[in-house]
């Protein structure tokens, strides 16, 4: 169907050829011979146009009056119980309305807009600090991060500007350029952060995913390989390796986070003075560590673009799996060890029982404390051997029935050197018993300053083995 305003201009048209046809043609015509034809046929078409015209006028104040009905029909559907309140409330509107209008002011009058071709100039740079930062809310704790997403204004003006239809429609409508551009910067720019915290999002899904994964693996190497593999994929470079403090390596950057203990990202590498003989353009690395000590290094080497302040976040993480798989790689080797020192204690019993002179019974002993005990001197003493021992560290050990743990023996007022280990180095001397009755004492070096909880459950248990031997070989040759 053809619009009123189309058939008016094609009517125009007709009637312009018509004449230019008549006009130009040579041949008689009925309207050269009478000119009221021409008159008539004139009078008729503007007729015809005046009522396409006046039909064209009625249906556009159909369809804005169609327009009217839609909206009013949408806005009774969304906001009914909004318009039933004014209605009983007339006054109330224009004082929300104002409330409004004052608080939006207020934020944008905080925020000290800069011009408007500044403003316009910005629009893609994304950098303001009036928008909140990705990196700040991951270096924050939960509640500062929570308190520094509420009270960024940007997110205020947002709140502010969205809280119901139609201010957001008066404000779009009615407010200056200027105003309306500055809340489009803003929308903007937290739009913008909020594809990063998405990425960032997905990032961390990848690590924690990750982490369960690294829990079945028992090798330690394969285990950081995988991390290797996380750490390249997450952090999107060409290369990335974790070396430990056991690997022995001549790298410069390396030697400088091992010593520094902080992370190192250089944008350009090759034309640092310190590098400057490597290989490489972008670097990232970061150190594993545990209570201020450095187990090893996460590298990530050459990146599209340079490693963001939210790469530094994301190596951290990182770095706490390596610190994991690192510790629980010790803790195993330490329960090896102390399995291992468990058997060379009940060997002992069996090795001792086997022995019938006292004094070669007496020198294993101390041989296989010190083994035990990872010390380098030890002594043991008996009492029915030595008779009226004389005052010592191992005398008040004995005397006292307690376990003393001593600094320097030099510094002890009973010290005795031709009883006691001559030594500077921390010692630990304690009784021999068995059955609660005392029947010796023992000395060692101590090489650490005190001795762990496992380390001690062995000496006990050795002590127990020494009490039990040394007692029924003496009452049996006495």
């Amino acid at each position: 169907m053809q619009s009123p305003t189309s058939s008016i201009n094609k009517l125009r048209n007709s009637l312009t050829s018509f004449y230019v046809k008549s006009s130009c043609s040579n041949k008689t015509s009925p309207i050269k011979e009478d000119p009221t034809i021409l008159q008539n046929l004139l009078r008729m078409q503007q007729k015809e146009i005046d009522r396409l015209e006046h039909q064209n006028k009625n249906l556009q104040v159909l369809t804005q009056h169609q327009c009217s009905m839609l909206y009013q029909e949408r806005t009774l559907r969304t906001n009914s119980t909004k318009l039933q309140m004014h209605s009983e409330l007339p006054q109330q509107l224009p004082n929300a309305r104002n409330a409004r209008r004052s608080t939006i002011k207020n934020v944008l009058q905080a925020m000290k807009p800069p011009p408007r071709k500044i403003v316009v100039s910005n629009k893609l740079s994304m950098t303001n600090n009036e928008c909140f930062k990705l990196s700040s809310i991951l270096e924050a704790t939960n509640q500062q991060a929570k308190q520094l997403y509420h009270d960024d204004s940007s997110i205020q003006l947002v709140k502010e500007i969205l809280k119901d239809e139609d201010s957001f429609i008066d404000i779009i409508t009615t407010y200056p350029p200027q105003q309306v551009s500055i809340m489009y910067d803003k929308i903007k720019k937290l739009i913008n952060e909020h594809e990063q915290m998405f990425e960032m999002i997905l990032k961390f899904k990848q690590i924690i995913d990750n982490s369960f994964s690294l829990q079945n693996i028992k090798l330690q190497l394969e285990a950081l390989n995988q991390l290797s593999q996380q750490c390249k994929n997450i952090l999107e470079c060409k290369n990335a390796q974790i070396i430990t403090h056991t690997d022995e390596t001549s790298k410069s950057y390396i030697q400088h986070v091992y010593n520094n203990k902080q992370i190192l990202n250089l944008k350009n590498a090759k034309f640092d003075e310190r590098f400057k003989n490597e290989n490489f353009n972008q670097l990232l690395a970061a150190p594993i560590l545990d209570n201020n000590r450095c187990l090893g290094v996460i590298v990530c080497q050459d990146k599209s673009i340079n490693f963001s302040d939210e790469d530094e976040i994301l190596i951290q993480y990182i770095c706490r799996q390596a610190q994991y798989i690192l510790n629980n790689q010790v803790s195993n080797n330490k329960i090896e060890i102390q399995l291992q020192k468990y058997q060379h204690t009940l060997k002992s019993l069996l090795l001792l029982s086997q022995i019938d002179d006292l004094n070669t019974k007496l020198h294993f002993s101390e041989q296989r404390l010190c083994e035990i005990m990872n010390s380098s001197e030890c002594k043991i003493i008996l009492l029915q051997q030595e008779g009226e021992l004389q005052k010592s560290i191992i005398w008040e050990a004995i005397h006292n029935n307690q376990t003393l743990f001593i600094n320097n023996c030099y510094n002890h007022e009973n010290f005795q050197p031709k009883i006691d280990i001559n030594t500077q180095l921390p010692i630990i001397a304690t009784p021999i018993k068995y059955q609660n009755k005392i029947i010796g004492g023992l000395e060692f070096i101590l090489y650490n300053k005190q001795i762990s909880s496992l380390d001690q459950e062995v000496l006990d248990l050795f002590i127990q083995i020494l009490g039990i031997n040394f007692y029924h070989f003496t009452n049996n040759q006495f």
